[in-house]
């Protein structure tokens, strides 16, 4: 009985991903660091952050943007025939969801990131770092807890309802 009643609430609080790990089930794998070196920032990829409430993961066309020959960039990856494969058949590339909130939680990337100005590693850590995708969230700030200590420490609403429907 501990162990179901910890289980449900250690996945309420964001302390678990359900799901097979990212790296393992990932169409497309992704290395940060060489990204962040040709100095691209989130927001180059993550299309969305600055003007919707969800973070957007890249699509094909966002990669082709700067990815000429995606043999050349891709096919060596670990994934690579495999992403190769799904851009041959005009699929999107599957990336994991590493971070969950409850349907009862409202975040917004815009909020956070565009009108409060917020970098995206306060949350994500040293994402930019990163050279395989992680196979859980970077950080566990995605916690009630967590969430009020940052709105506290920045003097941002505490009302519960600007989180919470």
């Amino acid at each position: 009985m501990f162990a179901v009643v910890f289980l449900a609430v250690a996945t309420a609080g964001g302390l678990v991903v359900t799901g097979r790990s990212a790296v393992d089930e990932a169409v497309a794998d992704m290395n940060h660091a060489v990204h962040i070196a040709r100095d691209l920032e989130c927001v180059d990829c993550h299309t969305g952050v600055e003007t919707h409430a969800a973070a957007g993961v890249p699509a094909i066309a966002i990669c082709a943007e700067c990815h000429d020959d995606p043999e050349d960039a891709i096919g060596k990856s670990r994934n690579g025939k495999l992403v190769l494969s799904h851009i041959a058949a005009k699929e999107e590339l599957w990336w994991p969801q590493l971070y969950w909130l409850p349907d009862h939680v409202v975040f917004s990337h815009r909020r956070h990131v565009a009108l409060g100005e917020i970098p995206c590693e306060r949350c994500h850590g040293d994402i930019a770092a990163t050279t395989t995708l992680p196979e859980r969230p970077v950080r566990a700030t995605l916690t009630m807890d967590g969430c009020l200590e940052c709105h506290e420490r920045s003097g941002a609403d505490l009302d519960c309802f600007a989180c919470h429907k």
